[in-house]
């Protein structure tokens, strides 16, 4: 019996020996198997990948979808169009973009090959001319030295992958085209046109226009127009303005867009008086193109009067007594009615306050309103027009047949006789008054307003008065002596 144990228990263990080994001999043949068909596998979706990419190198759309899925088929045409540089582009970009491609290789990562039952993908990297390394402040000579530097210039790389799926054929097809392409023409995406740096910005200045004086002004400006012909939008408007004053050098810009206007005041550094205008003296502005050539140039003279630190007209009737003003600045509200820009003065309302023998009286003036309106006007002329019919006062002129004299008083006299002044006329009210030290009330038909006084301010309390809402700030009026 412990014989035919040990004979049952020898022949179990070479059964499973001899089982365990037939299972070995069998996964050995599957697992070569496996791979023969694996490495047949990859060795498939390699050459799929380089037709591709072979392809998209020379920019055959047609080429490229034979090895596309079907979904692709009916796309030659519009694939095309992407390799179309001239029709997209105009054949000067299209020069530059053709240079580029023309540097275009591509290694495919064979190590990278993923396969999944029917799909698979595969990574490679694409080199190219590093066209970003190329740009630069300034004009070509032409656009066979802008090829020129792309030969000449270090390579960039761009990595993608692609991914391919098993057809009804059982053939490997690429099912991303349009990712691949994108990725790889990335360079047609670039924020500059050709153009830019072949082109001569001074041939489009039409004209240019500075002040010749100025009076009490923060900042001196210069108006550039241009001829806006075929080509102006494609070319370089890079730009830098020099400041001088009496001579000497006060102010070099840093590169900017060429603007319509080139401003230089306080907010620049500029040195100021007291009252925060500019010294008075001779300030020129010149242009340059990135290539130092000179767009425009130009001199204003800036005056100081003894004292402008308000613009009230002084010629209006007022009652005797001692005279307090404040204002409301309409200036902001008119700038974003014509559209903005930078202006010279302000546009306001004064509202005055008379403290005569007997009565206080509060007032508005039509007159007073009417010569600010024209004072603002003429200061700001050519910002108006420019900014209402784009051109300049000069030039509205000369259309016109007008002297610049004769267009200021014809426009200021317009204006004047569309603006109905007589409702700040009949804002008129006089009334009792008590001063006790520091403390005013004003005894108004209808109600007592008190306020304080402090040197040559007096603060109304008018939070309970509706009417006088735009001029108060938190409900308080606060008028200065004049």
């Amino acid at each position: 019996m412990k014989k035919m144990k040990k004979v049952m228990a020898f022949a179990l263990s070479c059964a499973m020996v001899m089982s365990i080994a037939s299972c070995s001999l069998s996964s050995d043949k599957k697992d070569k198997k496996d791979k023969d068909e694996d490495e047949e596998g990859v060795e498939d979706v390699i050459a799929v990948a380089d037709d591709f990419c072979s392809a998209l190198k020379s920019q055959n759309a047609e080429k490229m979808l034979k090895v596309c899925s079907e979904d692709f088929e009916d796309e030659a045409d519009d694939l095309a169009e992407e390799f179309d540089f001239v029709a997209e582009y105009g054949e000067e970009k299209a020069a530059y973009l053709d240079a580029i491609a023309g540097t275009i290789d591509y290694e495919i990562d064979e190590d990278s090959v993923e396969i999944k039952k029917s799909k698979a993908t595969v990574d490679v990297v694409f080199t190219m001319a590093d066209y970003e390394s190329i740009q630069i402040d300034g004009f070509w000579d032409s656009i066979d030295s802008v090829v020129a530097a792309i030969e000449d210039a270090d390579t960039m790389e761009v990595k993608t992958t692609i991914e391919l799926e098993m057809d009804d054929d059982d053939n490997y097809v690429v099912v991303n085209p349009y990712d691949v392409v994108d990725d790889v023409m990335v360079y047609t995406n670039v924020n500059y046109d050709i153009n830019a740096i072949v082109g001569d910005l001074a041939s489009y200045v039409g004209d240019y226009y500075m002040p010749e004086e100025l009076e009490d002004t923060d900042e001196v400006y210069m108006y550039l127009y241009f001829t806006y012909e075929d080509g102006f939008l494609d070319i370089d408007h890079s730009c830098y303005y020099v400041v001088l004053y009496n001579g000497a050098n006060v102010y070099t810009s840093d590169t900017c867009d060429v603007e319509d206007t080139f401003y230089y005041g306080s907010f620049e550094g500029a040195e100021v008086n007291d009252e925060g205008h500019l010294l008075a003296g001779t300030y020129q502005i010149t242009v340059y193109d990135m290539n130092d050539m000179v767009l425009a140039e130009a001199a204003c003279e800036v005056t100081e009067t003894a004292s402008s630190a308000t613009n009230i007209n002084t010629e209006i009737d007022l009652p005797d007594g001692d005279v307090y003003v404040t204002s409301i600045d309409y200036t902001q509200d008119f700038l974003d009615q014509m559209g903005g820009f930078d202006a010279q003065g302000n546009l306001e309302l004064h509202m005055y306050l008379i403290l005569g023998d007997d009565e206080a009286t509060l007032m508005l003036s039509g007159d007073d309103f009417k010569a600010n309106v024209s004072e603002f006007m003429v200061n700001n002329l050519d910002a108006i027009f420019m900014a209402s019919a784009g051109m300049s006062a000069a030039d509205l002129a000369e259309m016109s047949g007008m002297t610049m004299s004769e267009l200021e008083d014809y426009f200021v006299e317009s204006v004047l006789l569309e603006l109905d002044a007589s409702q700040f006329d009949a804002a008129r009210t006089s009334a009792s008054y008590e001063i006790d030290g520091s403390s005013i009330v004003i005894h108004f038909p209808g109600s007592d307003v008190a306020g304080t006084i402090s040197g040559n301010t007096i603060s109304l309390d008018v939070s309970d008065i509706p009417e006088f809402e735009t001029f108060a700030v938190d409900g308080v009026l606060t008028f200065e002596m004049q």
